[in-house]
């Protein structure tokens, strides 16, 4: 989920623009994911991780995204 940043906004425009966000639904993230071929979630549960081995896979796989509007 993602929020107009007002600051930029109202620079660019003159307006604020209150309570408009940004998300993607559900099903086009499982279309998307589904090219990677995850494993069967029933198979993962047979082999649970803990919350610091979760952290370190994350990790490896994250990235800040950052957008500038000139």
């Amino acid at each position: 989920m993602a929020k107009i940043n007002d600051e930029v906004m109202l620079a660019s425009t003159g307006n604020i623009a209150s309570n408009i966000g940004f998300a993607i639904k559900g099903a086009s993230v499982a279309e998307y994911l589904s090219i990677f071929r995850l494993p069967d979630p029933s198979e993962v549960a047979s082999n649970p991780k803990t919350t610091k081995e979760l952290v370190a896979m994350g990790r490896q796989f994250t990235v800040q995204v950052l957008c500038d509007v000139p």
